[in-house]
């Protein structure tokens, strides 16, 4: 367990014990619910998390993939600014196809940020061109 946290790259400090669920209304609480069981990564779903900044995405969507892990799950979480400049990296150093094999290796991907970042044509052209 200690060994995928690590691997993992969430903020640890980021769990349930640390959100307090009360800010979330029924709806959103009920959507937490059944993302902590964690089945939408059997069914290969994407969840998109949306909200003013400062809502506690990060914190909440971290704190389900800390629930993942614990149930024996592969998960990275990665800021998109971050996986987009590894990616660009592994792309010049001809090494594109195997960091995204060695990402596929997860079964949940959690890109922070997505949003807040401006891409070139270059990073364009490198986000699509792998399968996850």
């Amino acid at each position: 367990m200690q060994r995928r946290l690590k691997e993992s790259r969430l903020p640890l400090e980021k769990s349930f014990e640390t959100f307090d669920l009360k800010r979330l209304d029924r709806r959103q609480s009920q959507s937490v619910a059944v993302l902590r069981e964690g089945d939408f990564v059997d069914r290969r779903e994407s969840v998109l998390a949306f909200s003013h900044p400062g809502a506690g995405k990060t914190h909440l969507l971290a704190a389900i993939a800390q629930e993942l892990i614990m149930a024996g799950r592969r998960v990275l979480f990665a800021p998109c600014s971050l996986l987009v400049q590894e990616l660009l990296r592994a792309k010049v150093e001809l090494h594109l196809d195997k960091h995204l094999k060695k990402l596929s290796h997860c079964e949940a991907l959690l890109i922070d940020d997505i949003g807040y970042v401006q891409q070139n044509r270059e990073e364009m052209e490198v986000t699509t061109s792998g399968k996850f």
